[in-house]
């Protein structure tokens, strides 16, 4: 059967504009956030590495000059580990396995911060530019982001805007390390190694995760499985910034902004009483943990840029 050259004409025509509908919709976007003066930047790329082993990481480390402690206001290089090496429990000097741990997990916590810095900047900008709420496109994005934080009742509340407001920030990089390695050992835990899980998350679904070996009779939970590190840290991050047992701590981080402070990980730590059955005596240990691997100065560091660096970041993604 033939087809007449003007119905393929017609179908050519509807296709391209199929093929053009996500390019106008991101025009479209573009252009509504400059006239809400929003920034839509995307945030840093990471540049995966494919090192398998301790060593591999700690060479390549020391090659680009990415040393441990960082000093205040160094710039640490963009690159990702989505998964910590298998050989990382039998490292022998446990002092370079502490630092291997900090290094690979340092620019994962960076990279999730520099991204919900963007959502609160832009969240500020929204309200502070319509708090009525007004313009469709203004709505929904609004809505989504309260969805996705799970903070119910109307928008247009000055109380609903502040809990919003309270979760949607970031957290210090110091207690998101210290919480890491209490939960994970030092990175050797089998959920760890096997499962990419830092912070002892949990799952009831059998499918999604780990079976405890030491799980109490009765007790249906998993253990979380991860496809990489920085999915876990973003899962991590959102719990705090989510679930309802970390109240306390989003309150005092409010009260740390409305003063003007920077967010203080060791003060921060007293809201995580409901992260362990331990409570208090969990508190304690992560604090200590803070103080005593010097965790408590990284709030300043920046990406490095790859020009900076004698070794060029992309291609230690294909390194290995």
């Amino acid at each position: 059967m033939s087809i007449s050259r003007g119905s393929q004409s017609s179908r050519r025509a509807r296709n391209l504009l199929f093929a053009c509908l996500p390019l106008l919709s991101a025009l479209l976007l573009v252009l509504w956030a400059e006239h809400r003066r929003i920034d839509l930047s995307p945030p840093p790329q990471l540049y995966p590495l494919q090192l398998q082993s301790s060593a591999e990481l700690q060479y390549f480390f020391s090659e680009i000059g990415y040393h441990w402690p960082p000093q205040r206001g160094a710039a640490i290089p963009p690159l990702l580990v989505n998964h910590l090496p298998a050989d990382l429990p039998v490292l022998e000097d446990s002092e370079r396995r502490k630092e291997l741990f900090l290094k690979l997990l340092l620019p994962v916590v960076m990279a999730e911060n520099q991204r919900i810095r963007q959502q609160r900047r832009q969240l500020l900008q929204v309200l502070a530019g319509d708090p009525a709420v007004s313009g469709e496109l203004y709505r929904r994005w609004l809505l989504r982001l309260a969805r996705e934080y799970r903070v119910g009742g109307d928008i247009r509340s000055a109380a609903v805007q502040r809990v919003l407001l309270r979760r949607v920030d970031e957290l210090p990089p110091g207690l998101v390390l210290a919480q890491a390695a209490v939960e994970s050992g030092w990175g050797t835990s089998r959920f760890a190694i096997e499962g990419n899980n830092l912070f002892g998350m949990r799952t009831w679904q059998s499918g999604q995760g780990l079976l405890p070996t030491q799980r109490r009779a009765g007790s249906g939970h998993y253990v979380r499985r991860y496809g990489s590190l920085r999915q876990a840290v973003h899962s991590y991050m959102y719990n705090l910034n989510s679930a309802p047992a970390y109240r306390l701590l989003r309150q005092l981080r409010e009260g740390q902004r409305r003063y003007g402070t920077a967010l203080d990980a060791v003060v921060l730590a007293a809201g995580l009483q409901g992260y362990s059955e331990r409570g208090l005596q969990y508190v304690i240990d992560i604090q200590d943990m803070i103080r005593g691997n010097g965790l408590t100065m990284l709030n300043d560091l920046e990406f490095r840029s790859p020009r900076d660096s004698s070794v060029t970041f992309s291609a230690a993604a294909t390194a290995g």
